[in-house]
């Protein structure tokens, strides 16, 4: 009976094993988009920035001359 013990224990904790590494998988493919999206997200917004920044610099010219 105490083998029989050790043995459900031992195959819980390789389930649990089991679930942690599906886990972190999950958690690095997540990683993954997000990563990506953020560069995305950050070209996107320089993007506007310059967009912005030669804006301005026509506006100025064309209230200067």
């Amino acid at each position: 009976m105490h083998t029989h013990t050790h043995t459900e224990k031992v195959l819980e904790r390789g389930e649990r094993l089991d679930n942690i590494d599906d886990k972190a998988v999950e958690i690095k493919m997540t990683a993954n988009v997000f990563k990506k999206k953020a560069i995305v997200l950050k070209r996107t917004m320089l993007g506007k920035y310059i967009i912005l920044i030669i804006a301005a610099v026509i506006l100025i010219i064309a209230i200067l001359a």
